[in-house]
């Protein structure tokens, strides 16, 4: 056994033909953002730049990247292969948690640092993909033992997440890997969870109040074409434009999880082929860029997941702040009541000044909540929002929602979805900022709305910061079908916010996607 780690493959070779190149274009193009014209400019040369420099400094490489393990190599494990679960052997742990880190120093060599770093992804499965089983407690004493130690003398400043799973169990190992008695709660910076579960707000919300100075990262979502619901298999010209409830369920889940004090959210993949992969076991999935490698050159297809993402990632920039908000139907002499006693003066707007709608996107029907016992979506009822797999990516049907962020330029961004089969007129009351009424939320829509705000108390509002929502880069709001914008080259699996901006979105009334 290798336990000295004397074969390790210091040079990477395979990810450095790849994964590496695909990161360091995304840098590069992050760099040319042109914040003038609202473009990049991005020429051939710039990417052969970018493969054959070495200098690449961390002050450019800005995008903060999470990596996660799925498998040790099969000689660490008890099942000897590393497919279909097994564990780490007790006598391979330390190997395991060094390997880690000499990966990690592999790709710093290339100017591909880490921000942080997840235990295991889905540690509570044995997939027939690479994966790898700990149940809470084995998890906290590896971290204690072995990585914890082994990362904080090599990478002092980079983040651990423990967990990445689903969200229905996230409150029983943040209770375990945050216990007092553990000495993994020194070493575990946050949890990371995926989307399979439902949206489980409830759950996110409690390990947010429970544990306010751990960091709550959204690791993984996409929609698995296997598990597609019997609306949507049938679904026409599906490549072309893809299924628009699911960007509904992306905006939905986005919404929810900034809501309960998470800090950001991934997509697993950026972009995929025709057929949803490649993948070696079959495992196809929708994303919000399917390339269409039977056309010469391959032919580009953008899917709502896309746009719904950048009513985000376009608008909320690192270091924002979230602050309360109310979406109501309340009359506006109801609202002057509520603010009576506030030093703030409420600012009122029919729609136009001194809100400026910078984005929105709709269909002609669908809807969300936050946590409800009973939500209609189509003609499927959920019983919770947290129904456990395959329940999951569903935006339930009762109105407009709303989530805002107080952002580093002194604007607030106000984000509002409605997946309802109706339009509705709506409040939109923003703590210390003031409310905004009339503002029309149409069936299956999400908007954006940028506000300038003055003399607001910063130390007033609350601590959830969004740590690293990337503005990947800005598009001009686009009416109607006009869609313009390309990839920005990006690796799902070890990114956060990794799908792009977009303004502006409207389907024509003659049809949905």
């Amino acid at each position: 056994m290798d336990y000295d780690l004397v074969h390790f493959d210091q040079s990477v070779m395979i990810d450095a033909t790849r994964t590496i190149p695909m990161i360091r274009a995304a840098q590069a193009r992050r760099s040319t953002y042109v914040a003038d014209s609202g473009s990049f400019m991005f020429h051939p040369q710039d990417l052969s730049v970018v493969e054959t420099s070495s200098g690449l400094t961390s002050s450019r490489n800005d995008l903060k990247l999470v990596a996660s393990p799925w498998s040790p190599p099969a000689w660490m494990k008890t099942n000897r292969n590393m497919l279909k679960g097994g564990k780490v052997n007790d006598t391979a742990k330390d190997a395991w948690a060094r390997y880690i880190v000499r990966w990690t120093q592999a790709y710093a060599s290339y100017g591909v640092g880490m921000w942080a770093m997840t235990v295991q992804n889905e540690p509570e499965s044995s997939q027939q993909w690479e994966s790898c089983e700990f149940k809470a407690p084995e998890q906290a004493r590896f971290v204690t033992d072995y990585l914890g130690p082994t990362i904080r003398a090599a990478y002092p400043n980079m983040k651990i997440f423990g967990f990445d799973h689903n969200k229905d169990h996230l409150r029983e190992w943040a209770s375990t890997l945050f216990n007092t008695s553990s000495l993994s709660a020194d070493y575990v910076d946050g949890m990371a969870f995926h989307w399979y579960a439902g949206t489980c707000q409830s759950y996110v919300r409690d390990v947010a109040s429970r544990y306010p100075g751990k960091i709550l990262l959204p690791t993984e979502a996409c929609y698995e074409l296997a598990e597609q619901r019997p609306s949507e298999v049938d679904s026409q010209n599906f490549l072309v434009d893809g299924i628009w409830s699911r960007g509904e369920g992306y905006g939905y889940d986005i919404l929810v999880d900034l809501e309960a004090g998470s800090v950001g959210w991934t997509d697993w993949n950026l972009l995929l082929d025709e057929a949803g992969g490649p993948n070696h076991v079959h495992n196809f999935c929708d994303a919000p860029l399917l390339v269409d490698t039977r056309v010469p050159g391959g032919k580009l297809h953008y899917h709502p997941q896309y746009y719904f993402m950048g009513h985000f990632s376009k608008f909320l920039l690192p270091g924002s702040k979230r602050v309360h908000v109310d979406v109501s139907r309340l009359a506006i002499d109801e609202l002057d009541a509520l603010h009576q006693d506030s030093n703030i003066t409420p600012s009122t707007t029919d729609n136009n000044l001194p809100v400026s709608m910078v984005g929105a996107a709709s269909t002609e029907a669908a809807s969300q909540s936050t946590t409800t016992e009973f939500a209609k979506v189509g003609t499927d009822v959920i019983v919770s929002d947290c129904p456990g797999w395959p329940v999951y990516g569903r935006c339930p049907s009762d109105g407009p929602q709303a989530t805002a962020f107080l952002r580093p330029d002194a604007k607030v961004a106000i984000i509002v979805m409605n997946c309802a089969e109706h339009s509705e007129s709506v409040v939109v009351d923003v703590d210390k900022v003031g409310f905004f009424k009339n503002l029309n939320s149409p069936a299956h829509s999400i908007q954006t709305y940028i506000v300038q705000v003055q003399n607001i108390d910063n130390s007033a509002i609350g601590s959830s910061r969004l740590l690293f929502l990337e503005r990947i880069f800005a598009v001009n709001s686009v009416a109607g079908h006009g869609l313009s914008q390309k990839l920005a080259a990006l690796v799902s699996v070890v990114a956060a916010w990794v799908i792009l901006a977009s303004c502006a979105l409207r389907h024509a009334t003659t049809g949905r996607r």
